[in-house]
């Protein structure tokens, strides 16, 4: 990776936006980088009239209230998300010492905010949390993830707590249906700095579309496949045939997988009615691991 990849990171305080910020130490990233910790603090709708200087003759006092209740919470919002920025990119600063880390505070709707920012940073990478803070903030906040997963115009990595320490080595799945944005992701992964004794398993699927190439064209076996430009990587190739995401989740349940790396075009429309998207949403939602959807 360059030493210029530009890491977006959604925190919103919660344990899940914290489990994402831990998996960071298992993700392969670069030793030097850029991070912009994003806490967005979600805005109600304040009437017109709850502003300083607008005339109130007509505006019954309960109505004013409600307008400076809603006012007084925006502030108090955006003052909790500048602390949970601010105290999120201290704890990745003390992970990744050389890395360049901003905090940075907006205020809107988190998904769109997120996505929009992703793009005038022209970030590489966009992380979230599975879930969100409170039972309503794991409703909005998991929609939020699924949306910059689908809508973000840059790789997205929905982060899940590590079960094992931060220096053992990973065990990362590629999913493959043969096509181009296969072998894309397969580059990111390989130009990732992984642990020595790291593991990864390209699962080739066919599902009655998809042209698997990649995997059987590398000889699936169960003995580890030697490549130059993979040192330190243990890497396995196989084919499987049936529901993409339905392999690739009890695989990564089976083998205990760190991550489970997709592109966002792979595995496309099927006899099923299966679709890319269908298939990055079931992973996101599902898995009991990181998903990381590259583009």
């Amino acid at each position: 990776m360059s030493k210029g990849m530009r890491v977006l990171i959604g925190y919103d305080g919660s344990t899940y936006a914290d489990a994402a910020i831990e998996d960071l130490r298992r993700a392969g990233l670069p030793e030097k980088a850029q991070a912009l910790v994003v806490s967005v603090g979600e805005d109600p709708i304040v009437p017109p009239f709850a502003g300083d200087g607008v005339d109130k003759t007509f505006i019954s006092d309960r109505t004013i209230a409600i307008a400076n209740h809603a006012g007084a919470h925006i502030s108090e919002t955006l003052a909790s998300a500048k602390e949970h920025s601010e105290a999120a990119a201290r704890l990745l600063e003390s992970y990744f010492p050389q890395w360049h880390v901003h905090p940075l505070v907006l205020g809107g709707s988190p998904a769109i905010e997120l996505i929009q920012k992703a793009r005038e940073w022209a970030a590489h990478l966009v992380v979230v949390g599975s879930q969100g803070r409170t039972a309503m903030g794991r409703l909005l906040f998991g929609s939020v993830s699924l949306e910059v997963a689908s809508d973000a115009f840059c790789s997205v990595r929905i982060g899940r707590a590590p079960e094992q320490k931060a220096h053992d080595p990973c065990r990362i799945i590629v999913g493959l249906d043969g096509l181009a944005g296969s072998e894309h992701a397969i580059k990111q992964v390989l130009k990732r700095r992984w642990p020595e004794g790291t593991e990864l398993r390209m699962i080739g699927i066919e599902n009655g579309t998809s042209l698997i190439k990649t995997a059987e064209m590398m000889s699936a076996s169960s003995e580890p496949i030697e490549l130059t430009d993979a040192p330190g990587l243990k890497v396995f190739a196989e084919v499987k045939r049936g529901d993409p995401a339905s392999i690739l989740l009890g695989e990564a349940r089976e083998w205990e997988a760190d991550c489970i790396f997709v592109d966002a075009q792979g595995f496309g429309s099927s006899n099923n009615g299966s679709s890319a998207s269908n298939v990055s949403t079931r992973l996101a939602t599902k898995a009991g691991c990181s998903v990381e959807i590259v583009r």
